[in-house]
């Protein structure tokens, strides 16, 4: 499974970090990431941070976070925050 376009390809064939963590139930997390580097490949906007909210109902989740580099990009500096908030 993709989460890009076949176009965007060369985005993200670079080095891979994994997290994993557990979104309990009747709660919401927000995962934002920020790179430390002028990096972006979505809208030309290098350095800006991205997000991506969860919301857990009834049952609680396990969550894996993947953050990737572009192609031949080895290593990299990035923030990663998570905030679990009740529903």
């Amino acid at each position: 499974m993709a989460c890009f376009p076949g176009t965007q390809c060369k985005s993200f064939r670079g080095k891979h970090t994994f997290f994993a963590t557990r979104l309990p139930a009747h709660s919401i997390m927000r995962i934002t990431a920020k790179p430390k580097a002028g990096v972006d490949y979505r809208d030309g906007q290098p350095g800006k941070s991205e997000s991506v909210r969860f919301m857990a109902i009834r049952s609680g989740y396990n969550i894996l976070i993947g953050v990737a580099a572009p192609q031949e990009v080895t290593s990299g500096k990035f923030t990663l925050r998570i905030d679990v908030k009740p529903r």
